[in-house]
């Protein structure tokens, strides 16, 4: 069984990876989020990927219900929620 493929996405990407690597997913990208906002710039290179389905899944801790599009990808959405 291959293992489960994700990108980070968020603005504590250290924390992103850790929750990732507990799990032993792979992380095939990783992008950082700057401020709180969404609507940034690496937003298309993530949905990209996504819809390649060169990842099975998205680890952020954007706010749940704030990637607008992911739930279209059908891919799963982690929210690992830092202070």
């Amino acid at each position: 069984m291959s293992r489960i493929r994700v990108v980070l996405y968020g603005t504590a990407p250290h924390k992103l990876r850790a929750y990732a690597d507990a799990r032993d997913w792979t992380v095939v990208a990783e992008f950082t989020r700057e401020g709180g906002s969404t609507a940034d710039a690496a937003w298309p290179y993530l949905s990209a990927l996504l819809e390649a389905r060169r990842a099975d899944g998205v680890v952020t801790d954007a706010e749940p219900g704030s990637l607008v599009g992911a739930e279209e990808l059908d891919v799963f959405t982690v929210h690992v929620p830092t202070p």
